[in-house]
């Protein structure tokens, strides 16, 4: 079973919980004091102009929060596609604004970066700018532990040309 496959499951038991394994309902998130947050998840992202087809990659986070609404997000994204000739690393950081409350998150979030395209030869690499814009639900499971899904865009600039791209994540993550 790949990290695609572990991460998704996992994610899928975990809202269920979220919703229906505390007697109240939804867990209040975490007092303030829990600045740091580590989170992971499958995220899905088709290339079609690189000419590849069956992305699932992984996603690793490194959060903190400065304020109850505003945290300043890094992420790792990383990307292979089903024949393995085709690798993508994404590298985005920016804030992520919003708000908490009843054991729910709703947030925006605009986080600029790098992309790293290898085809079949890795001495075959190209670097562009990224753009990563969407929004984030979270659901907290326990005050410490949630449930989050990702939507947006990822818009890519290739030589002349502008790409934009729905980029989707599910996942969890921990509150320290």
């Amino acid at each position: 079973m790949n990290f695609c496959a572990v991460v998704f499951i996992f994610s899928l038991v975990m809202g269920p919980m979220a919703v229906i394994g505390e007697p109240g309902g939804l867990a209040e998130p975490g007092s303030d004091s829990a600045a740091i947050e580590l989170g992971a998840a499958v995220s899905i992202l088709d290339l079609h102009e690189l000419n590849a087809k069956g992305y699932c990659g992984y996603v690793l986070r490194l959060g903190y929060r400065w304020k109850d609404y505003l945290l300043l997000e890094g992420e790792y994204d990383h990307f292979v596609d089903i024949t393995e000739s085709h690798v993508q690393s994404l590298f985005l950081a920016g804030p992520r604004v919003g708000f908490r409350k009843r054991g729910l998150g709703a947030y925006i979030k605009l986080q600029p970066g790098m992309l790293r395209a290898v085809k079949y030869d890795p001495s075959v690499a190209r670097s562009r700018f990224a753009l990563s814009a969407g929004g984030v639900l979270e659901a907290y499971v326990t005050p410490h532990a949630y449930v989050r899904l990702d939507l947006g865009y990822l818009v890519i600039w290739l030589g002349d040309a502008t790409f934009r791209h729905p980029h989707y994540s599910l996942g969890f993550g921990f509150r320290l």
